[in-house]
């Protein structure tokens, strides 16, 4: 027996008693539908009956009250015939309601209204004679009034009647659908459970032969599953990413070890907690809670800079992302959270970050040690000149050009200092001296590449921040500026106080050159890491290095072609705010001491 076969046979045991209870119930639902239908005749009947002989009552208690009123001229002896007449509206009402889909008896009540509201005629009729002080009655009239009761009492008897052999036909009615039903039940259970009993043997003894058969067989193909269900829980317990599913409750249900091993917590631990109890995460600079991923339910991409507080009080710098596991219907019946442990990734960042630093500084190294030795040997040869000078006017003149070139070769070794010296804190940074600084380190390579430099500087643009990272960023910025725009080239540097993108107060510092610009594939790819045009020349780490500087300063890098007709290459915008980078937090990892 084959697979097809096997759940042909497999399908059809199951679903044949079952159309055939199907069927069955169908029957039953079916005539207890009509048995209920039938019981409700006969509680309508039941309700007829009753207001009829209400409204008998209430005419019977009418006429004696008037009877006893001829007779003993007491009025209290009304109050029953007057209290009857209001109720007797309230049954009219009430029937004519219950009989509006009988033309018969709707036809009789009417006469039965009709009657009564002769007899009301009679009544009070015979009021007034007594009222008029007539001591005694109207024969004619009172035999007129007896006659209407008499008819009166007679159609509600008719009526009443009428509804009390409907009920006998209705309760016979339905006694018969009880018995049938019962009857169809009996016969249906035991012809059913013979022909399944039957037909159910004939599968299982195929099943069984063809179980017996292939016994073998699923015995190693579960050996095998086995072994491969061990291996694919091997491997997930070997991935690096740590991962905790929850159910629809955000209550951990599943954690691999490497979860395990990132939260403190152990699985047996874990289970039922909620995840905020087992996941604790606070932001990375603000030392806030973070709400933790697929909260409402809502999208779920990934999120940095957070900080995972572990159950023992460790701390790691971790990506995150989550997904919902939703059910048929759409609503959210589970979360898996993936994320990982950057804390080295961080660090090895850092270490790109230093390295291109060294790398700026390398490349500047042969400009400034030509720029220093230049003043240098002036210096010497003042010397060699003082020596063998009598004057001592000359002495001095010699004196004053010597100390003029040691200064301008501290004011190098300072700016090229100023590329490793760093505060611990944000400090206020005059942009246009940073400017000036950078332009005298990059002076000798813009001049040995013959390129001319537009400085366009205002006066004042004051900012927070560290001015040797913000040193490296332009020294990047126009290294490459120069390089784009060639030997002849042009490069202007154009710094403005005003509003950055975002509107806070702050500075803008553009650089545009005058090369061929950049292609618009390239312009997404250059603030990726490892991405140059230049070559085998390049390390692919400045823009990437320099975004993430500006960005840690809280500010904005963006590179365009210019518009400019003179200037018609590239322009780098950086804007930075006044306020500028946040201090570092202060828990026990911080993010300086990545760096």
């Amino acid at each position: 027996m084959n697979l097809h076969q096997f759940r042909q046979i497999l399908v059809t045991t199951l679903l044949l008693p079952l159309i055939l209870l199907l069927l069955l119930a169908l029957v039953l639902a079916w005539q207890i539908q009509r048995t209920l239908r039938e019981q409700q005749l006969i509680d309508h009947t039941d309700r007829v009956t009753a207001q009829l002989n209400e409204m008998e009552r209430l005419v019977v208690d009418q006429e004696t009250g008037l009877r006893g009123y001829q007779l003993t001229r007491d009025p209290t002896t009304l109050e029953p015939s007057q209290s009857a007449e209001g109720s007797l509206h309230l049954a009219f009402d009430r029937l004519l309601t219950l009989v509006r889909d009988d033309p018969d008896q709707l036809r009789r009540l009417r006469q039965i209204r009709d009657g009564h509201e002769l007899w009301m005629g009679f009544a009070g009729k015979v009021l007034d004679n007594l009222r008029a002080g007539r001591m005694f009655g109207d024969t004619a009239l009172d035999l007129s009034g007896a006659q209407l009761m008499a008819g009166l009492r007679t159609q509600v008897a008719a009526m009443t009647q009428i509804e009390v052999k409907r009920r006998d036909q209705e309760v016979r009615s339905t006694n018969l659908r009880v018995r049938t039903l019962m009857t169809i039940l009996l016969a249906s259970s035991i012809g059913i459970g013979f022909f399944l009993g039957i037909f159910t043997q004939r599968n299982l003894k195929k099943v069984s032969n063809a179980f017996r058969t292939s016994l073998d067989e699923e015995h190693q193909r579960a050996n095998e599953l086995f072994e491969s269900r061990q291996w694919l829980q091997t491997t997930l317990e070997s991935i690096g990413d740590a991962l905790i599913a929850c159910d629809g409750h955000r209550r951990v249900d599943l954690m691999n070890p490497v979860a395990q091993e990132l939260t403190g917590w152990k699985l047996e631990e874990a289970q039922g907690k909620s995840l905020e109890e087992v996941f604790r995460t606070v932001d990375e600079v603000s030392r806030e809670p973070v709400v933790s991923p697929g909260a409402e339910g809502k999208g779920l991409a990934a999120t940095n800079h957070s900080l995972l507080i572990a159950k023992d009080g460790t701390e790691y710098l971790i990506d995150q992302s989550a997904a919902p596991i939703r059910g048929a219907n759409g609503e959210v019946a589970g979360l898996v959270l993936v994320f990982r442990d950057v804390t080295g990734l961080r660090r090895r960042e850092a270490a790109l970050m230093a390295n291109e630093k060294l790398a700026v500084a390398g490349r500047l190294a042969a400009s400034i040690a030509h720029e220093i030795h230049n003043p240098l040997d002036s210096v010497a040869n003042l010397h060699y000149l003082m020596t063998h000078e009598s004057d001592a006017a000359q002495q001095q003149r010699y004196l004053a050009m010597a100390q003029q070139e040691l200064n301008r070769t501290l004011q190098i070794s300072r700016a090229m200092l100023g590329l490793y010296r760093e505060p611990k804190a944000p400090v206020e940074v005059d942009l246009r001296e940073l400017l000036e600084s950078v332009l005298l380190l990059v002076d000798r390579r813009l001049k040995d590449q013959s390129v001319a430099v537009d400085r366009r500087l205002a006066s004042s643009a004051a900012i927070q921040g560290f001015p040797g990272e913000l040193r490296q960023v332009f020294t990047n910025l126009i290294t490459n500026a120069a390089e784009a725009a060639g030997p002849g080239g042009r490069v202007q540097i154009l710094l403005e106080a005003s509003s950055p993108a975002d509107s806070r107060p702050g500075a803008t510092v553009t650089i545009t050159d005058s090369g061929p610009g950049v292609s618009e594939g390239n312009q997404a790819k250059l603030f990726q890491p490892f991405f140059t045009t230049k070559g085998e020349q390049g390390t692919g780490l400045g823009l990437w290095v320099s975004q993430g500087i500006v960005e840690k300063h809280g500010g904005k890098i963006a590179l365009t072609n210019s518009t400019d007709p003179a200037l018609h290459g590239a322009a780098v915008r950086v804007s930075l705010p006044a306020l500028g980078p946040p201090l570092a937090p202060t828990g026990s990892y911080r993010s300086q001491q990545l760096s």
